[in-house]
């Protein structure tokens, strides 16, 4: 269960990709090294590619940690 953005950044290290759902839109994670995240939302209209360096990505990730649990504890990944 991620808590705090230490338990995003064990997640991001161990598996280096992931997705999850965000309300109506699939969101893909992948660690592009240590210095980049790239962050893909599949909306309905659109696709949204954001490359953010590694700590803004982290916060924005952490914003969505309940989307990113419900996508774990479903998908039975442990951290």
């Amino acid at each position: 269960m991620i808590k705090n953005k230490n338990n995003i950044i064990e997640l991001l290290n161990k598996i280096k990709r992931f997705s999850y759902f965000k309300n109506n839109s699939e969101i893909d994670v992948v660690l592009k090294e240590t210095e980049s995240i790239n962050i893909r939302c599949y909306d309905d209209k659109c696709i949204v590619i954001n490359f953010f360096n590694y700590d803004k990505g982290i916060s924005m990730l952490y914003k969505d940690r309940k989307y990113i649990n419900m996508k774990i504890f479903n998908s039975e990944v442990v951290i």
